[in-house]
């Protein structure tokens, strides 16, 4: 089964998700796809645990981003607490830093 087909039958008893968007300035000049990677792989070291989650980029758009679905279940199905600091500022933070190095 497709990862996507097999993230979106494991969500359907979840009772909500983490939804955010990545648009980084300058979208249109980075590989989106490979920019969110990275930013997830940090995201997942600051929390501590593994996620559990899908991205899709948009290019047709003024302002091309990707949207990320995170589970509130890990792969280790402990539930997830982020931080409303985290969120608002942290990741914006981490994933500022990364668009920075992609485009050196």
């Amino acid at each position: 089964m497709p990862r996507r087909a097999q993230f979106i039958q494991q969500c359907a008893h979840d009772p909500w998700q983490f939804r955010w968007i990545l648009s980084p300035e300058s979208a249109e000049a980075l590989d989106l796809p490979a920019y969110a990677r990275p930013v997830m792989r940090q995201v997942m070291t600051d929390l501590g645990t593994p996620l559990s989650w899908v991205a899709a980029a948009h290019y047709n758009t003024n302002d091309p981003h990707v949207h990320v679905v995170v589970r509130p279940r890990g792969v280790t199905g402990v539930p997830h607490r982020i931080s409303r600091d985290y969120l608002s500022y942290g990741l914006r933070s981490r994933a500022t830093t990364i668009a920075d190095l992609f485009r050196r």
